[in-house]
């Protein structure tokens, strides 16, 4: 370049079009990795929230008398296990599974699940009259 001409060369372009390039790249991979976080988090708001409509309104005397119960809302599956709490008479062990998509599979590693564990009394029931 001569002393008189004012500019830039093509050369210099071209490495400013690859080093604009690279940040571009790399905001639209932020991008994209910012929306599936968003995505995995709405699921598990939705799950949550389904298990937290199991625990308010599902259960009763006939399902906490069962060792298990399945139920689902719209495209959410759950699962409710009941057990004995070893230490106190009259007291139960509740865990609610929700399950993404209807899968009910407990060993099945593939999709999203929540999972709430919580204890209830059962008041007015004597342990001496179960026996």
């Amino acid at each position: 370049m001569t002393r008189f001409q004012k500019g830039f060369t093509l050369i210099e372009i071209m490495v400013v079009m690859v080093i604009l390039s690279f940040g571009l790249v790399a905001v639209v991979a932020a991008t994209g990795q910012a929306a599936r976080s968003t995505r995995a988090i709405a699921e598990l708001e939705s799950l949550r929230q389904a298990a937290e409509h199991v625990m308010a309104t599902e259960l009763s005397v006939e399902r906490l008398s069962r060792e298990r119960s399945e139920g689902s809302f719209g495209s959410i599956t759950w699962v409710l296990e009941v057990s004995d709490d070893p230490d106190f008479a009259n007291l139960k062990q509740l865990k609610i599974t929700t399950f993404a998509g209807g899968k009910t599979n407990q060993n099945q590693k593939e999709g999203r699940r929540f999972t709430i564990e919580s204890r209830q009394a059962q008041l007015g029931v004597d342990s001496q009259e179960e026996a």
